[in-house]
């Protein structure tokens, strides 16, 4: 049914009970991330709109461990959005937004609640607010990674391999989430980032159900274009420049303000050797 990175994936059959079921056989990988996303999986077990994880299995002859997931009958999305009305989109976007509450909420109905618990938690343990774990971030929210069965209008959030634990003050990864769903942290390597991320990715998609997103070749144009569809233009260009300003740019990219004319060589050579 699809592939990726780390895994591939198949449709398969419950011979007990004929009911179909999908297989994501994983690829060699670290122990340590498969761990974590059958711990994850197993956290957030009966949430609202997360993919079932029935079972773990692993292959006699290979020892590849396969996650076994409830069949979800979807509907490819390049299909399925432009056939979607204004209420759908809002349907399914809200269905979404239930789905990382719950896991940015650690599978509590509020992502408050489930700080404070935390935080008052970590204060009678050990008597300070040392890094509680406040949730789960999803990091790659993409069209990909949401199946819809639009005949039950039932949404599924799956794939959770790039998911992490969120602990507050942590450095994380950047090489996560998918090109034109990264978020301006991801962009510019800053680590320190949390839930906000899957929230400009689910942000990013549900601006791709309503508008067409150019596919420019740089990631600079996706954040300036991105920050053109929710900000003013001298706004947008603000912020751009002020993120960009350190960097080296491609040969022959083309932005939006004029570029800064630079020394000429007499120049250059005048101020070598004054």
């Amino acid at each position: 049914m699809g592939r990726g990175k780390y895994s591939e994936v198949f449709e398969g059959m419950n011979v007990v009970t004929n009911e179909r079921c999908i297989i994501k056989i994983l690829k060699p990988v670290k122990k340590k991330k498969i761990r974590r996303e059958i711990k994850i999986l197993q956290n957030l077990c009966g949430g609202p709109n997360i993919v079932k994880l029935l079972d773990v299995v692993r292959d006699p002859h290979s020892k590849s461990p396969s996650l076994i997931f409830e069949y979800i009958d979807n509907v490819d999305f390049k299909i399925l959005y432009p056939t979607l009305s204004d209420y759908d989109i809002r349907y399914y976007i809200f269905e979404l937004l239930k789905a990382l509450d719950f896991c940015h909420s650690n599978g509590t109905p509020s992502i408050h609640r489930s700080i404070h618990r935390s935080i008052i938690a970590s204060i009678l343990y050990t008597g300070s607010p040392s890094r509680p774990c406040s949730g789960i971030m999803h990091r790659d929210v993409k069209p990909h990674n949401v199946m819809i069965d639009h005949k039950q209008r039932k949404l599924s959030l799956i794939d959770w391999g790039l998911a992490e634990f969120y602990h507050q003050d942590q450095e994380y990864n950047v090489r996560v989430a998918s090109r034109y769903f990264k978020g301006p942290e991801l962009l510019v390597d800053m680590q320190d980032y949390d839930y906000s991320l899957d929230l400009w990715s689910l942000g990013c998609m549900f601006a791709g159900m309503v508008r067409s997103l150019s596919n420019e070749a740089t990631e600079l144009h996706h954040l300036i274009l991105t920050f053109s569809l929710s900000l003013s233009l001298s706004l947008s260009l603000s912020l751009a420049r002020s993120l960009f300003l350190s960097i080296d740019l491609p040969q022959g990219a083309i932005l939006p303000w004029p570029r800064q004319p630079g020394p000429t060589g007499q120049d250059r050579q005048g101020a070598r050797h004054g």
